[in-house]
């Protein structure tokens, strides 16, 4: 029987290194598709929280997806980037 064992994010990112693989998230809170897939009414709460008052358009995540994997972040790894102007 092979061994199974829990691997964390970031250790998953250090051995991907060795691969020479970068290892990312990308976590949008809010995204405006959102809206019209529940309906504005149980999304206003959320809305609320956000900084610009709006929910984040699809178009806004992608450069952030696009950032990841260009060479502009060939030092980053292991990183779960949130796209969100949410405040306490």
């Amino acid at each position: 029987m092979s061994e199974r064992r829990l691997v964390s994010w970031r250790q998953l990112a250090f051995i991907a290194t060795h691969a020479d693989v970068k290892v990312f998230s990308c976590r949008a809170y809010y995204i405006s598709a959102t809206g019209r897939i529940f309906g504005k009414t149980k999304c206003e709460p959320i809305t609320t929280r956000e900084a610009f008052g709006r929910a984040a358009e699809p178009w806004e995540v992608a450069n952030v997806m696009v950032f990841l994997a260009s060479d502009y972040a060939s030092y980053m790894t292991g990183e779960v980037v949130s796209v969100s102007s949410q405040h306490p």
